[in-house]
């Protein structure tokens, strides 16, 4: 059941992710995602300030997109706030200033799903998975933590595509090559 309620969050998060990369892909050299292109693309204004209330916040004020960045935190946190932030705004959410609460753990999930699928591509990410988290982390300006979860869902993607070709053949519980 939990299984099912995180698939239907993440359907949607990766279409608008991928949608919104093949659009703006072709006006940057990733990775890095650019997320000023993307900003750009969508004609979304981009402010940055020192604050102790959030990481990002997009608002729609008077008929213009306007987006808030925190410079107060480490660079890693604020793209991953913006792509959040992005998230909210692409998958339909409502803005945080109309949202009465923001604890709506789906919709916070469903643009965490978004942010990861929007940084760390399922295709760029895996086809250098070996270069280790430590690496891609720094190459796609995320958090080491954000990419090792990232490694980890990928790894469990593959698994549940690819079943193992040749299962254990057991008798009575026990190994048994020979049978």
């Amino acid at each position: 059941m939990r299984a099912m309620f995180w698939d239907g969050l993440l359907g949607p998060a990766r279409e608008a992710a991928a949608s919104l990369l093949r659009s703006t892909m072709p006006r940057m050299s990733a990775p890095p995602v650019s997320l000023s292109v993307i900003c750009d693309h969508l004609d979304i204004e981009v402010y940055a300030q020192p604050c102790d209330a959030f990481g990002a916040l997009l608002a729609e004020v008077r008929g213009r997109r306007i987006l808030m960045v925190n410079t107060a935190i480490p660079l890693v946190r604020a793209r991953f706030s913006i792509a959040h932030e992005l998230g909210h705004a692409l998958l339909g959410h409502r803005s945080a200033l109309e949202r009465p609460s923001l604890s709506d753990e789906r919709q916070e999930r469903q643009a965490d799903l978004f942010a990861a699928e929007l940084l760390m591509p399922l295709a760029m990410v895996a086809a250098e998975a070996g270069a280790g988290p430590e690496a891609l982390a720094r190459r796609y300006r995320v958090s080491r933590q954000a990419m090792t979860l990232r490694l980890r869902s990928i790894s469990a993607l593959v698994k549940a595509e690819r079943p193992d070709p040749v299962p254990a053949l057991s008798h009575g519980g026990t190994f048994c090559p020979s049978a």
